[in-house]
């Protein structure tokens, strides 16, 4: 299995901007997701998701190439 992770704040923060949520909307969405850590617990590969939307898809295309899929 793999993981997308992101650090909560930045969670928070592409939630408003993005969606329209509020703080306390986005926060509520985070708090019945699993944690980043449990995550990591049970995934094969972590990639992380600091970035922007096309670093995430470079990532992505690197684990594929790795596994020999793409």
């Amino acid at each position: 299995m793999w993981a997308v992770e992101v650090d909560p704040e930045v969670a928070v923060a592409r939630l408003i901007e993005s969606r329209g949520f509020s703080e306390a909307d986005a926060r509520a969405r985070l708090a019945v997701q699993m944690s980043n850590e449990a995550r990591r617990a049970l995934a094969d590969r972590v990639i992380s998701n600091e970035g922007t939307r096309e670093e995430l898809t470079v990532k992505v295309d690197e684990a594929l190439r790795a596994l020999g899929v793409a």
